[in-house]
């Protein structure tokens, strides 16, 4: 509704809403720590307090709930786990790498950042990618070998976790557009800077599973995954899932 509302009927009623902001929902901020958000993206930035971390909103047992969650494991970490224990994943990595070998030369610096361990800790470290080596191949290995029965589920799995992200993405981008469509560049709320503020959290860096998005850049052209001949044994699910 809001979105289809002028901008001055909007204003008839904000100031109504005093200081109230999404950034203090409580629910949402659990989500985004459960899920795996780096903690350190998940800012508040307040001109009138000087906050700047999202607890800073949070007092007593609301804010030791979001400590207690910080601490312990997220989904994307009970995700890498899962993928770096697939079976035939050392095998996976060695026919992969023959045959990135068979592709042109110009192309050699892109396959090295994921055939390359020391190269993908170097963008891991920069914040560029966030799965470990294994994982991040396991990602692809699934991919490649989705319409095997043994990687139908596992598929399924990674999928659905790109859909969360999707759905995240959406509504902060849905959000970020209302914002602006209604105040434009006005103050928040809360007292962040608005429009600014959310225009920052509609970024990667607010995506948790973006590793899973990027592994198709390293899919070849089908006369190459064809070279991947080996079968491999049905995945073992982990104990860590």
């Amino acid at each position: 509704m809001l979105d289809t509302m002028p901008p001055g009927t909007f204003m008839q009623f904000r100031v109504f809403l005093g200081e109230a902001s999404g950034a203090d929902s409580h629910q949402f901020r659990l989500i985004e720590n459960k899920l795996g958000l780096r903690t350190a993206f998940m800012t508040n930035e307040n001109p009138k307090t000087k906050q700047t971390q999202y607890k800073d909103k949070f007092e007593g047992e609301e804010r030791k709930a979001l400590e207690i969650a910080v601490e312990e494991t997220t989904l994307l970490q009970h995700v890498e786990k899962w993928l770096e224990n697939i079976t035939g994943l050392d095998n996976f990595i060695e026919q992969f790498r023959n045959v990135v070998k068979t592709m042109p030369a110009n192309d050699a610096a892109q396959w090295e950042s994921i055939t390359d361990k020391e190269q993908h800790e170097k963008l891991r470290t920069a914040g560029d990618r966030r799965l470990s080596w294994r994982a991040y191949l396991a990602a692809l290995c699934i991919n490649l070998l989705r319409n095997q029965q043994e990687y139908q589920q596992p598929f399924k799995l990674l999928s659905l976790l790109i859909d969360i992200d999707c759905m995240l993405a959406k509504w902060r981008n849905n959000h970020l557009l209302l914002v602006h469509r209604q105040i434009g560049k006005k103050t928040g709320t809360g007292g962040s800077y608005g429009f600014d503020h959310l225009k920052t959290t509609t970024g990667d860096k607010y995506r948790v599973f973006v590793d899973l998005f990027n592994v198709a850049t390293f899919i070849p052209i089908p006369q190459y995954v064809d070279l991947l001949t080996v079968k491999f044994d049905k995945m073992k699910i982990s104990d860590h899932h």
